[in-house]
């Protein structure tokens, strides 16, 4: 990160090639100095030329990173919007083309996943769904492949949920001796029970004794 032997650098982030780094806002020359002499550095870094770096400096509060548009807050802090080009224009697979019905569900499903995984404001997420769902609609898509999708992405959740919840309670564990055929009928139905069994030999035991 160049950036900090220059500026003071509240946080930064990077992802493959891309960088993003919040300045100290007290300085009100760092967005120039940025975008000359830190500029000027990091296209110096390839002698051979082929590699050039471009940036992008805050807009009215406002800066694409990556699939995200980072706004700042009226408290200095920030949220999450979907960032899209200005030349998107919300075109997706039309549902009355030949294609398999779950190709098109999958098309209502990663959109609205997006915005609930990358969308910070419950607002903002509202407004977002909503915006999909406008946008889908034009592409013919009918109102029960949102009922479905959204009934889809619940039961995922709460299964999820119920993993976790699985997860940090402990099973509980009966320990029993091996006696051959019967023990592993016992397993069986434990299992059945969601009970784990632990098999000790008797004449290990009995020798250790």
């Amino acid at each position: 990160m160049l950036v900090a032997t220059f500026f003071a650098v509240h946080c930064s982030l990077s992802f493959l090639a891309d960088v993003y780094g919040l300045l100290n806002p007290s300085n009100g020359s760092c967005k120039k100095r940025f975008s000359g002499q830190t500029h000027r550095v990091l296209n110096t870094l390839d002698e051979s030329g082929n590699i050039k770096f471009a940036y992008e400096v805050e807009q009215d509060g406002k800066l694409p990173f990556l699939d995200l548009l980072l706004v700042r807050t009226d408290n200095d802090g920030l949220k999450f919007l979907i960032y899209r080009k200005p030349t998107h224009i919300d075109q997706y697979l039309n549902f009355y083309t030949h294609h398999p019905i779950e190709h098109k569900l999958s098309v209502v499903r990663t959109l609205m996943e997006r915005s609930q995984c990358m969308v910070s404001d419950v607002v903002d997420k509202k407004h977002k769904d909503a915006h999909v769902e406008d946008a889908l609609r034009v592409c013919g898509y009918p109102e029960w492949s949102f009922d479905k999708v959204k009934s889809q992405m619940e039961q995922k959740k709460q299964k999820k949920k119920q993993k976790k919840q699985e997860q940090s309670s402990p099973q509980p564990l009966v320990v029993i001796p091996y006696i051959e055929k019967t023990s592993e009928a016992v397993t069986r139905i434990m299992k059945k029970l969601e009970l784990s069994n632990l098999h000790v030999n008797k004449r290990v035991n009995a020798l250790k004794n």
